[in-house]
């Protein structure tokens, strides 16, 4: 029974959390990740491109690839009949779970004694530390998450490839690295996890066992690392060939440095330290202000004092006489710029390519952190108590005090407050309304309306959107998610040229420039055969109009028919006659290109009536729409007529 007690202790913990936050009944969403649980079988028919069409009109979004297992995984969950409420508690659960009882079995490994109870602390302690209550649950990023519950079993089954060479480590550390590749979806998480990794080889170098155990590690390292490029290379190769110019398009270097140096400054050593985010906790107040109060400013630097505490017997431990190096420097990563070396880590952020990545390091090697904390925390704990010698009494006081100020500090996990603001959890129920607008576009694919896309408005330039729902909604429009009939049109990308292009849509509805012929030649452009009006969205205080304003424009231009009201929503049709489809396939075409200019520009579309070629000389024709070149079978080289070469490799050429 002893030998399960640990595994019910973490079993009883997630299940109580999961209680305390799901007793309302209402699922969480909202965020950089919009409602990840709400229909996983449609967020799976996206996440398996790197183009998703169903996203109008369409985006390169690469990082998607690597979502595949895990949308896979809560699709069968779906099947299965799980509801978006019931998927999002169990996964909840099992992550809670996995983080306790991963981190439990990773320090029973290391410490190697008979005692469960410091390995059960450690694990308490790593499931509700303060890094994990705001950086983790708080901010409520999924890649975290699962990188955070992932973490102790890669660090288990890597040190043991690493200390004893078999296959079967290899595979278990293979499988885990799969099952949790979701996280890589945040890039950095890539070079989190292998400076991690290469954290935990260097300490099996340690006590020295000569060249041939050094010469074995490093061999391992390098095996293990060309096995997982190999591994995950499905998602890795088609994610390194398109990423870069989506990033470049998004962050400049000028642009993520200031970044760095402004996140950076909010991270100085006292609140790296504690592990702690100071604009969620101190300066939004996000958990109200009782965390300005002097005691519970006192409370994680009892935390700190047993982690350094454990640093300092670190050296005389001989599975832990790295760990303190190791601490220290994921400090100085997860600070970044802030002092102290603060200019050292800007020097590597500017020349080293890998660490661009790291614009905010507290977030993106936060968990490494927190790893080493954890590990420390357990062994200060453990080396405090003993000093107490046969004296149970002020043992056992010390230890349930240590787990009371636990619990104290996490009040917001127990309580179910961590996801949101204290005044405002990010509850969200979906009204009715958007199934049954889903269901009747439905109906009209079926009756033979195959091709369009729907127009959202207002159409909002960012990625996020709030809607006035039962208990609102702020996050990620989520409009690609609940309609499944044809793409959506209905947010921005962070991709300069594609919302440039819905600017120029969007701007088109506004009462300062309401042009019917213009709002139609957009509408064609984008091959807009539906746009659903959202009254629900909560427009004032930003730079969206008025879904009222809007209706009276719509229900007076004549190529729109107002079709059908469900609740807060309102779709219209384009009439056939004017519904126009941007894209049209030829299969017989010409590819003109001028030997002495070079392709800088994207290429017009000629549109004059049997005109079929294409150019980038000709600017006074504009082509909106697939960013997908369509290369033809016959083409000529102005100036110089030849079958003999491919298209690319002149256009390469």
């Amino acid at each position: 029974m002893k030998k399960f007690l640990p595994l019910l202790i973490f079993l009883t913990i997630s299940a109580g959390l999961i209680f305390s936050w799901f007793r309302f009944g209402l699922i969480y969403g909202g965020g950089d990740v919009g409602l990840q649980t709400y229909n996983p079988k449609r967020i799976l028919e996206n996440a398996r491109f790197v183009w998703w069409d169903s996203a109008g009109p369409g985006a390169p979004i690469p990082q998607g690839l690597s979502a595949v297992p895990f949308q896979f995984t809560l699709f069968l969950f779906q099947l299965l009949g799980f509801s978006p409420l019931a998927l999002q508690a169990t996964l909840f659960f099992l992550l809670l779970f996995l983080m306790g009882y991963g981190m439990y079995l990773f320090l029973e490994y290391k410490f190697e004694d008979r005692n469960k109870l410091y390995p059960v602390i450690g694990g308490f302690f790593y499931m509700l530390n303060p890094y994990m209550m705001i950086q983790v649950w708080h901010r409520f990023i999924h890649t975290t998450i699962i990188f955070a519950a992932a973490m102790p079993f890669l660090a288990i089954f890597w040190n043991k490839w690493m200390k004893e060479g078999k296959a079967k480590h290899l595979l278990f550390f293979l499988l885990t690295a799969f099952l949790s590749v979701y996280a890589f979806g945040t890039y950095a998480f890539i070079l989190a996890v292998w400076i991690f990794l290469s954290f935990l080889t260097i300490g099996q170098l340690v006590p020295w066992q000569g060249r041939k155990q050094a010469y074995a590690v490093g061999l391992r390292f390098v095996l293990g690392f060309i096995v997982w490029i190999l591994v995950n290379a499905w998602w890795m190769v088609p994610v390194s060939q398109i990423s870069p110019a989506v990033l470049s398009g998004q962050h400049k270097t000028e642009e993520s440095l200031v970044t760095l140096v402004t996140i950076s400054s909010q991270e100085i050593l006292p609140y790296s330290l504690q592990l702690i985010n100071p604009f969620y906790l101190v300066y939004q107040a996000e958990f109200g202000t009782i965390y300005k109060n002097i005691l519970f400013q006192i409370i994680p630097w009892i935390f700190v004092f047993i982690i350094l505490f454990g640093l300092v017997n670190s050296i005389k431990h001989k599975a832990f006489s790295l760990f303190g190096i190791f601490y220290l420097l994921a400090l100085f990563l997860a600070k970044g710029a802030a002092p102290p070396f603060g200019k050292l880590f800007i020097l590597g952020f500017i020349n080293i390519f890998a660490l661009g990545v790291l614009r905010n390091p507290f977030e993106k090697t936060g968990l490494i952190l927190v790893f080493f904390s954890t590990v420390l925390f357990t062994l200060g704990l453990k080396v405090l108590s003993e000093k107490f010698g046969k004296n149970n009494l002020f043992r056992n006081s010390l230890i349930i005090f240590v787990c009371l100020l636990i619990l104290i500090f996490s009040w917001p996990m127990i309580l179910g407050k961590v996801i949101g603001r204290l005044d405002k959890p990010v509850f969200v129920e979906v009204p009715i309304s958007y199934q049954e607008a889903d269901s009747w576009l439905l109906e009209q694919k079926k009756i033979g309306i195959l091709d369009g896309k729907i127009l959202h408005l207002p159409l909002t330039q960012e990625e996020s959107i709030q809607y006035n729902w039962k208990f609102g909604y702020s996050g990620l429009e989520p409009s690609d998610t609940f309609f499944t009939a044809y793409p959506s049109i209905s947010r921005g990308f962070n991709i300069k040229r594609i919302d440039d292009a819905l600017s120029g849509l969007g701007s088109s509805f506004y009462s300062d420039y309401t042009d019917s012929t213009r709002i139609l030649g957009n509408l064609q452009d984008f091959s807009v055969r539906f746009i659903v009006l959202h009254k629900d969205v909560d427009w004032t205080g930003g730079n969206l109009p008025n879904p009222q304003d809007l209706e009276k424009l719509l229900d007076r231009l004549e190529f729109l028919e107002k079709n059908q009201q469900f609740g807060d929503l309102i779709v219209y049709q384009v009439r056939d006659q004017y519904f126009k489809k941007a894209v049209t396939i030829e299969h017989d075409i010409s590819l003109i290109y001028p030997g002495e200019e070079k392709l800088s520009i994207w290429p017009s579309l000629i549109k004059n009536p049997g005109t079929k070629l294409i150019t980038p000389e000709i600017k006074e024709f504009t082509f909106n729409g697939s960013q997908t070149f369509i290369f033809p079978k016959s083409f000529f080289i102005y100036g110089a007529a030849s079958d003999s070469a491919s298209p690319v490799e002149r256009l390469k050429n």
